[in-house]
């Protein structure tokens, strides 16, 4: 994951990291809102779900979803990938 940007985010649920850029226009998601579990593009106001990084927008287009596992011992983060989707964010 050298090299990516990823946005990471806080819900009742857990955390949660996606690619940052959004595959349909390229904005950064870190910058745009989180409503559950739909996170909303600032760029043109797509959702994806980021349970699945699905979009109602597209069902081509799908968002890179990492799992995210917390060590207890100092607090460090470690990503692993969660999808076989390519680089450009579709199935």
């Amino acid at each position: 994951m050298a090299g990516r940007r990823l946005c990471i985010g806080r819900r009742a649920q857990g955390l949660f990291a996606v690619d940052d850029a959004c595959p349909h226009a390229g904005g950064s998601l870190s910058a745009g809102l989180l409503a559950g579990s739909e996170l909303i593009c600032p760029e043109h106001a797509w959702a994806f779900d980021v349970d699945t990084g699905e979009t109602p927008d597209d069902d081509r287009v799908r968002l890179r979803r990492y799992e995210v596992r917390v060590s207890a011992s100092d607090g460090e983060l470690e990503l692993v990938s969660r999808d076989v989707a390519d680089a450009g964010g579709e199935k």
